[in-house]
């Protein structure tokens, strides 16, 4: 394999962290909720373009599946 083409696991991270960056600013342009979860709190949140945030009760959005 040619080594021109390949990448290091430091180039990886940070084109995924850019993509990632990206689709979060896409989505807030075009009013699309995020899902968030908070580590301190050990909750999930929908955070919406306009900076507020709702909590997810996963027993509302499951349909019986466990």
């Amino acid at each position: 394999m040619d080594e021109r083409n390949i990448i290091t696991d430091e180039q990886v991270v940070k084109r995924a962290r850019e993509a990632v960056r990206l689709e979060l600013k896409r989505m807030k342009a075009m009013d699309i909720p995020v899902a968030v979860y908070d580590g301190k709190t050990k909750k999930i949140y929908q955070v919406y373009s306009d900076g507020t945030r709702e909590e997810v009760h996963l027993e509302d959005h499951c349909d019986g599946m466990t």
